[in-house]
């Protein structure tokens, strides 16, 4: 096993920055193997499709179309060989208004790639419409970035707390072994793989906050926090880690209360950064609709259920069955029970927000969750390689405990999105 263990090591690299490096190239090879980017078939892009035309719709319309409200729908006012063929998705509230359903916080973070694709569509002799190929691909690619940034900080997040190889097992179980994959390389410009990596994100922040709880710090927890709600408002609840973390009791919570509101000034600035991302939101709903504030997915009849939440369903049904489609996530469900044992203060926050993704179950299928239970069992015979494997009982719950406790950190993360 040792020598087993020496062959397949990396010189001069830590084994978890290799396992990032494994993944990376993993995504890279699924994405340009898949390439769809140039599918497209009965007026459905590979790329820009449902969901995704609504996120994505901000960007065309306000910087080739310039009209926000979509009035060059009307084929009166349309450009030149303009055609909707699955461009554009409005909801009609009924008083002859259009109004983009989804927020726009995924257009902030497609825009940098839309940018580009923009530059470079004249060098590929492509037009400027926002639809082409080019704009699919750097679109493709934006999930690929995200995500691997993620990982990156989630490594750095894990080695305050776990040794190397854990923390190599994990990234590679979680970048691989889940449908993390599927949300990167097959559905990428959906929310996943942002909110994945924004949240990991928002972890470090927290985490930095209370090391140093100065102002910039503030600052840039604040507008991050207010971009990952923009993408989905239901992720307000992660709001519960800056309260509760590392938090494991009443005595430590009443604690927790007094250190925050003697950083009132703090918390000042925190709030109004949060609602910089909103400010052009709420302009958009303004000028579209006469109000600031606009439920776009009433007219649309979509909902979520916060009072009856389906946590059995979203774990173990056919159409959304979480552990179904992906079974190795059962381990991130043993790791809260030892990380409740060993540090409660990190286990009970994460532990808090699982419920914020059983609210919105009913509304949407299986979202590509079996896309990743083939390669679920991979982490048996591939993922865990560095470790001796536990032969006797004892050393099999104590390589349990190393491994499964960091796995709960990043599942909490993408179980969030």
């Amino acid at each position: 096993m040792n020598n087993l263990r020496h062959r397949l090591s990396f010189p001069g690299l830590p084994l978890s920055k290799a396992a990032l490096w494994i993944v990376t190239a993993g995504f890279l090879a699924g994405m340009f193997s898949y390439h769809h980017w140039t599918r497209t078939k009965n007026g459905e892009r590979g790329v820009i499709k449902w969901d995704v035309i609504s996120y994505y719709a901000y960007l065309p319309a306000t910087f080739i179309y310039g009209d926000v409200g979509l009035g060059f729908l009307d084929k009166d006012r349309a450009p030149e060989g303009f055609v909707n063929d699955n461009k554009f998705w409005p909801v009609e509230p009924g008083d002859g208004t259009r109004v983009i359903q989804t927020t726009m916080g995924l257009a902030y973070l497609y825009s940098p790639f839309f940018f580009a694709a923009h530059a470079l569509a004249p060098v590929f002799g492509e037009p400027r419409d926002g639809f082409g190929s080019i704009y699919q691909f750097f679109l493709a690619l934006s999930p690929v970035v995200f995500a691997v940034l993620g990982l990156f900080a989630l490594r750095r997040i894990l080695l305050r707390y776990f040794p190397d190889r854990p923390v190599a097992l994990v990234l590679f179980l979680v970048g691989l072994g889940t449908n993390l994959f599927f949300y990167v390389v097959h559905d990428g410009p959906m929310t996943h793989a942002y909110n994945f990596a924004l949240l990991i994100f928002f972890l470090e922040g927290v985490h930095r906050w209370y090391e140093r709880p100065g102002f910039l710090r503030s600052a840039l927890l604040g507008l991050l926090f207010g971009l990952i709600v923009l993408i989905r408002p239901t992720n307000l609840l992660a709001g519960l880690l800056l309260v509760g973390w590392k938090v494991s009791g009443w005595g430590e919570l009443k604690e927790r209360v007094r250190f925050l509101l003697g950083r009132f000034p703090q918390l000042g600035i925190l709030a109004l950064c949060f609602l910089l991302p909103w400010i052009p939101q709420f302009l958009y709903w303004k000028s579209v609709t006469g109000s600031f504030l606009f439920n776009s997915y009433g007219p649309g009849g979509s909902s979520f259920y916060f009072g009856a939440p389906h946590i059995l369903d979203l774990l173990f049904s056919f159409r959304s069955g979480w552990y179904l489609y992906t079974p190795v996530m059962a381990v991130a469900t043993l790791g809260l029970v030892f990380l409740w044992k060993k540090n409660r203060g990190l286990a009970l926050p994460l532990a808090l927000t699982w419920q914020r993704k059983s609210t919105s179950w009913p509304a949407g299928g299986r979202g590509g969750t079996g896309a990743a239970s083939g390669s679920a069992p991979s982490w048996i015979s591939t993922g865990s390689w560095p470790f001796p494997w536990p032969h006797s009982r004892k050393r099999f719950w104590r390589f349990a405990r190393k491994a499964s406790g960091p796995v709960s950190w990043p599942v909490w993360c993408f179980w969030s999105t």
